[in-house]
């Protein structure tokens, strides 16, 4: 028979024996950050868990532990990190719900072009979850001085540059590349010399990149495709990305 007896006293003292002592009753559920106790005792966000049956271990905090919720700081991000195409922030684990995304210590972009962080919705269209770009054309809401959407993603989180909040992130041109327009806007999306193009078509691009520096503000064909230029990039913009990760408890 396991005897156990309180060590210290104080609040968090409480708090560990009395979760200690819900295990062995078979309750569940009462949590202890590795913090609280000491900072070497754990790495930071971990848990003490009770498995309702008298044993207890240190696991990863929050997505873990069904129904808790962590904070991820997914990292800071300047424009010309997404120059050469979307960066991945999250794949979450199978049963996890990223969101909300927040956006802070926000620059705003020098041109209207759409810095986003995007996930696929279970119909594969593209979903926004927090955006931003020049300051007067602003976008999702303005909380604590973070951009933010309550939108909720299950599959991989990205950051990237956009032509608007409803079109996917831009990749760069592709050669011999099969392009079929977004569902959403009926156009495909593309950095390429400095500026964002567009094309309503379907079909192959060419093996050989075509001339888009040389028709700024024009068209240009592209083997199947034409593409229109959309804008000129944005030369500034930064956030710091940070992200809610939870594993929701059926009722």
């Amino acid at each position: 028979m396991t005897q156990l007896q309180k060590a210290g006293s104080g609040s968090v003292w409480d708090e560990i024996f009395n979760a200690v002592v819900d295990a062995l009753r078979g309750n569940e559920g009462r949590q202890i950050t590795a913090a609280a106790i000491d900072s070497q005792a754990a790495s930071d966000g971990d848990v003490l868990t009770a498995d309702g049956a008298g044993g207890a271990a240190w696991e990863a905090g929050g997505g873990s532990q069904p129904g808790a919720v962590r904070r991820l700081d997914l990292g800071a991000f300047d424009i010309t990190d997404l120059l050469a195409g979307p960066v991945l922030l999250y794949t979450p684990a199978a049963g996890e719900v990223v969101g909300p995304v927040f956006l802070t210590d926000v620059v705003f972009t020098d041109a209207h072009a759409v810095i986003v962080a995007q996930a696929d919705g279970v119909d594969g269209a593209s979903r926004q979850l927090a955006a931003f770009t020049s300051s007067d054309w602003t976008i999702g809401i303005l909380s604590g001085g973070a951009f933010l959407q309550w939108r909720l993603a299950t599959s991989a989180v990205s950051i990237g540059i956009s032509e608007d909040t409803q079109q996917p992130l831009a990749e760069p041109w592709q050669a011999d590349h099969a392009y079929t327009p977004d569902p959403d806007t009926s156009e495909s999306l593309i950095l390429a010399a400095g500026h964002l193009w567009l094309s309503p078509d379907t079909g192959d691009s060419g093996s050989v990149e075509p001339d888009f520096a040389g028709n700024i503000g024009g068209t240009v064909v592209d083997n199947d495709l034409t593409w229109t230029d959309d804008g000129v990039l944005p030369t500034q913009g930064s956030c710091h990305v940070y992200a809610d990760v939870t594993t929701p408890v059926a009722p």
